[in-house]
């Protein structure tokens, strides 16, 4: 992504990491005089100022006047790493405090302009490309209000706000240039992390009309049908892949090597083989390689399906069945998609990577707060 950066005018230099000392108390200085004079387009001057009257370095004075950037969708993003995590504390302690005091936006009402900081907080994330938990990061900035707002406000907000985050990382990434349905096919699993739902996105686009990736969403759609309320929850994915680290086995210690027919084995020795590399490649962020891993299963599914029966009318030999399949659900989905059509034929996908909440059901995207 092509970043426009500001240039500072405190001496050029990059800052360094002795730069962010003592930022925080000139910044409540500017605070205290954007609230008297108003003026948006002062925000980290006056501070910057106060800095150099005092006698700080010019690094210090670069990040204060840089960290309000972006003051706009037009304007860049702060010049330096330092006043971009600046400026990511700053707007997540704006929006904590401003939704726990009642403050959240409301049609086109958004007197704080929260919707603004949001939209600044993604895009400088996505330019930073770090790893970063948002959930963590506004339960941190909550607790700086515990004084004022019980742990279940805190904790609804925390919620709530991630909503809106999400709201809008979709409207982001779609001016980007990505699918919408793409993008709604990941954001109720991956907008935590706007970076790596960007990334999982990107990935995600490459497969969508892949032949064996597609018989992959159709045959876990099969799967959910046959299982309909057994389906596995989250709570159980540690004790499911630590049976499968173990070579894969039922609840209830059923074998599976029992299984009688040729398509079941080849699908129990696939799953046996790619459940480490899975792990390796999301771990190494190759989500592109996570996919074209699990696209090898379409075809695998597809001829298990055509000819296996599984509820038969050998009690044994059905429920050995039906534990198999939900093992081998449990291990092989990777992303859920939660969107209307054309996004609803690949409603599977990996709780492998431990990503799917149970009740999250196809259907659109809704936030509380808009």
């Amino acid at each position: 992504m092509a970043v426009d950066r500001g240039s500072g005018r405190w001496g050029g230099r990059t800052p360094g990491p002795d730069a962010r000392r003592d930022h925080r108390q000139i910044r409540s200085r500017d605070g205290d005089d954007q609230g008297r004079q108003g003026v948006h387009q002062t925000r980290g001057v006056i501070a910057a100022r106060y800095a150099a009257a005092a006698g700080e370095d010019p690094e210090t004075c670069a990040i204060l006047e840089d960290y309000h950037r972006p003051r706009s969708a037009a304007d860049g993003l702060p010049a330096s790493r330092e006043a971009a995590v600046l400026s990511i504390a700053d707007r997540c302690d704006t929006l904590a405090g401003c939704w726990l005091a009642g403050f959240a936006p409301t049609g086109a009402k958004d007197p704080y302009a929260l919707r603004r900081h949001a939209l600044a907080l993604i895009r400088i994330l996505l330019d930073l490309d770090v790893r970063v938990h948002l959930s963590a990061v506004f339960a941190r900035a909550l607790e700086g209000f515990a004084d004022r707002a019980e742990a279940p406000q805190r904790s609804e907000a925390c919620d709530e706000l991630g909503a809106f985050v999400s709201t809008r990382l979709e409207g982001t990434l779609t001016s980007a240039g990505s699918d919408l349905a793409t993008v709604r096919a990941v954001l109720p699993v991956r907008s935590d992390d706007p970076g790596d739902a960007a990334a999982w996105t990107r990935a995600l686009e490459g497969f969508r009309s892949e032949d064996d990736f597609l018989k992959l969403a159709q045959g876990f759609k099969r799967c959910r049908n046959i299982l309909d309320d057994e389906v596995p929850t989250n709570e159980e994915f540690p004790s499911i892949l630590a049976r499968w680290r173990d070579g894969g086995r039922g609840s209830q210690g059923e074998d599976f090597g029992k299984l009688p027919e040729k398509a079941e084995q080849d699908l129990l020795d696939a799953i046996r083989t790619a459940l480490p590399e899975l792990g390796r490649l999301e771990a190494d962020r190759d989500y592109v390689g996570v996919y074209k891993t699990l696209s090898v299963f379409g075809p695998l599914i597809d001829s298990f399906f055509d000819s296996v029966r599984v509820n038969v009318e050998n009690e044994n030999l059905r429920q050995l069945r039906r534990g198999f399949l939900r093992e081998s659900m449990a291990s092989l989905q990777a992303t859920r998609i939660s969107a209307p059509w054309p996004c609803r034929q690949f409603v599977i996908i990996l709780w492998f990577l431990r990503l799917v909440p149970r009740n999250s059901e196809p259907g659109p995207i809704r936030a509380r707060f808009f």
